[in-house]
């Protein structure tokens, strides 16, 4: 099971024969067990392809902006962004492997985002272009272009898959195997440690009763340990804003009164990731908490501080450590 993400046109002033595609791919995604992701619109292809995947399954997460969402098909997991850039993050965080359809301007966008994070070595995603009636082969020769003037390295071409038909590109996904490739340039060579600076994430402890809601992670890296909701702070996002946003998207409830209270230095040897992590503490405001990223997390449960499960994941060993206690913000 992949969790793919699906761009592509949500026009509805385009030929029949992209309309075929876009659900025969559906359909395909569903009856081989895989998760679609897509912009959430029930108009064009985002339309088809939503429709021919949820004839067979309901493992299905849109991720449209504010000012479209009366457009959402709300007919599974939705998450609304603040605007379109929010939504390519978010898009790539819940996936796993991307696959273009016919598009315009904006599927173009996506393609060469992804395209370039993953010349830049920050994914290994594979990323897979139906070519239908050879919309995309201008692209093909602008691409080879590209790479015979020397603007990217020869072996650059590995980074991206133009195939035919549906049954083509989940064949590619389901067999993919991230292959080494050359550098961009001599900058990034003579900088090895380029994608091992420390990321930033936010954990936010909500309190409730003078009780604070953890959740048991799942399907992440340290699986099973108990951590507060949170996640990774978006472009120009404050740390209000995301504490917020990422308690409902994860929790379904909403909080207040959030403040900042301190941070920890949070080194993942085994993972090889390091992470500076935000704390707020928050209060519980409304809402009925619900597990709503079930391949994330397992189960949530409300605490007394002083008697936490374990194990605990990283961050909330260190503030233990510290004898750090949200009550006392």
């Amino acid at each position: 099971m992949v969790k793919i993400c699906v761009f592509c046109s949500s026009s509805d002033s385009i030929s029949k024969e992209y309309f075929e595609v876009a659900d025969r791919l559906g359909r395909l995604m569903g009856e081989r067990g895989h998760q679609l992701v897509y912009g959430g619109s029930h108009r064009g292809l985002m339309g088809g392809v939503s429709k021919g995947f949820a004839s067979h399954s309901n493992e299905i997460t849109e991720i449209i902006p504010k000012i479209f969402e009366d457009v959402a098909v709300k007919n599974a997991k939705i998450i609304v962004t603040k605007d379109f850039g929010e939504r390519l993050r978010k898009m790539k965080e819940h996936s796993e492997a991307f696959i273009t359809l016919a598009g315009g301007f904006g599927s173009l966008y996506e393609i060469f985002d992804v395209l370039v994070h993953k010349q830049l070595k920050l994914h290994q995603k594979p990323l897979v272009i139906i070519n239908t009636n050879n919309i995309y082969t201008p692209l093909i020769d602008q691409i080879k272009k590209v790479i015979n003037e020397g603007f990217a390295p020869e072996d650059n071409h590995k980074l991206i898959e133009f195939v035919s038909t549906p049954e083509e590109a989940l064949g590619y996904i389901e067999n993919y195997t991230p292959q080494k490739i050359e550098d961009k340039d001599s900058l990034f060579k003579d900088h090895p440690h380029i994608n091992e600076r420390p990321k930033v994430g936010l954990g936010v402890a909500v309190l409730k009763d003078e009780k604070v809601l953890l959740g048991k992670r799942k399907s992440s890296h340290r699986e099973g340990t108990w951590s507060f909701p949170g996640g990774h702070i978006e472009f120009n996002e404050t740390f209000e804003e995301c504490a917020s946003r990422e308690t409902l998207e994860e929790t379904g409830i909403k909080i207040k009164n959030i403040r900042f209270a301190t941070t920890t230095n949070d080194l993942f040897k085994k993972e090889n990731k390091h992470y500076i992590t935000i704390i707020m503490v928050a209060e519980f405001d409304s809402g009925e908490v619900k597990i709503m990223e079930p391949e994330k997390c397992e189960e949530w449960k409300w605490f007394d501080w002083n008697r936490l499960p374990e194990p605990l994941f990283l961050p909330l060993q260190h503030l233990k450590e510290t004898k750090f206690n949200p009550l006392d913000y």
